[in-house]
């Protein structure tokens, strides 16, 4: 009978739950979670993990600018999405605020939840990352936390994680409250926007699909960019969309095939092409062309064309005989009305490390 209670005993001892501290964690495990539900801030989130903290680091950059903050680096166990390397948590703050500005910000000091004496190196937690985040209990971007300990995050939470919730690149735009989502299939990329409280296909206000490689979404009142004449005020907001993409042997820009940076500006509510711009596949902005369409037609309304010239550059106006050229064309009613030249003041080669969307100098004919 004694060696029976023994055996029992270790076996009961067996099934205790892991220490929150133990870094074999998965979330394949059975972990404790509370009832309530997290759904209305994964809504809008772009991240979550369970995450070890494995470093607190103590900074004081008062009286400069700075503020005497702890950060405190994560060690992801597991996760989905956008999660930082480190959560920076304000001790007190520095700069060259306003009075009010920071009587304001200690005003929040109680009612903060998370703080800088919150996290011990060795803990695990669970965190949700969202832009939109109540900054009088978080710090920047973390829109939900819960010690693992204490066993009460919510299962969505876990299951977010688990289903890989935020591979889809989520982001939620405070200004137009809306959601961004990117996916890929193969060589396709599906980009899609959506009303910030719902999954339903009904709350999808657009959807466009590109070949090639993403590199970013913005959702902007303004299609913003140097070349674009400013929108009337009757359209908007737009979908930015920066890609590496290949262009064809026949292509509009009677540009060789091959492989460049391409960004497209759309108009959100009615999903049409309002511009794109293409430009050399390499680190520094290098434009080959640039097309700005009529949204009622969808004809070109501003043709921009960009050339390398290795010759007639001190006719133009500039120190060399090699010179970086745009011509610009403009058309009302898919008639041409205008065509100017400019020289870049700074480009000559196309290795420089220049913006080519800026410097431009009018050729005097």
């Amino acid at each position: 009978m004694r060696n029976f209670l023994v055996i029992l005993i270790i076996g009961m001892s067996s099934c205790s739950r892991p220490d929150s501290t133990s870094p074999d964690r998965t979330l394949t495990d059975s972990h404790p979670h509370g009832p309530s539900s997290a759904e209305p801030i994964l809504l809008r989130a772009s991240g979550a993990c369970l995450a070890k903290i494995v470093k607190l680091e103590e900074f004081d950059e008062r009286p400069s600018d700075g503020d005497h903050y702890v950060k405190a680096w994560l060690g992801v166990q597991e996760s989905s999405g956008y999660v930082p390397k480190f959560l920076r948590l304000v001790i007190d703050y520095g700069g060259n605020m306003p009075v009010e500005a920071y009587r304001e910000l200690k005003a929040r000091e109680s009612t903060m939840v998370l703080r800088h004496d919150s996290l011990q190196v060795g803990e695990l937690h669970w965190f949700v990352f969202s832009e939109d985040y109540d900054s009088s209990k978080y710090p920047y971007q973390v829109a939900g936390w819960w010690r693992y300990r204490d066993g009460d995050v919510p299962a969505d939470v876990i299951e977010a994680i688990q289903n890989d919730r935020f591979a889809n690149h989520q982001r939620w735009d405070k200004l137009l409250n809306l959601v961004s989502t990117w996916t890929r299939s193969g060589h396709e990329i599906q980009i899609r926007v959506r009303q910030p409280d719902s999954l339903a296909d009904d709350a999808v206000l657009f959807e466009k699909t590109f070949q090639g490689k993403m590199e970013s979404v913005r959702l902007t009142r303004w299609a913003i960019g140097y070349e674009m004449e400013w929108p009337t005020g009757e359209e908007g907001p737009f979908v930015e969309v920066s890609t590496i993409g290949k262009l064809p042997a026949e292509n509009e820009f009677d540009l060789p095939a091959g492989e460049y940076r391409i960004k497209y500006a759309y108009e959100l509510t009615s999903g049409r092409k309002v511009a794109v711009w293409i430009a050399k596949h390499q680190k520094n902005r290098l434009m080959h062309a640039f097309r700005q369409y009529d949204l009622k037609t969808g004809q070109p309304k501003i043709v921009m064309d960009f050339d390398l010239l290795s010759s007639g550059g001190i006719a133009a106006g500039s120190d060399t005989e090699a010179w970086y050229r745009r011509i610009v064309k403009k058309f009302e009613d898919g008639e041409q009305v205008s065509e100017e030249v400019f020289r870049h003041e700074h480009i000559t080669r196309g290795t420089e490390p220049v913006d080519s969307s800026t410097h431009w100098i009018p050729v005097s004919e």
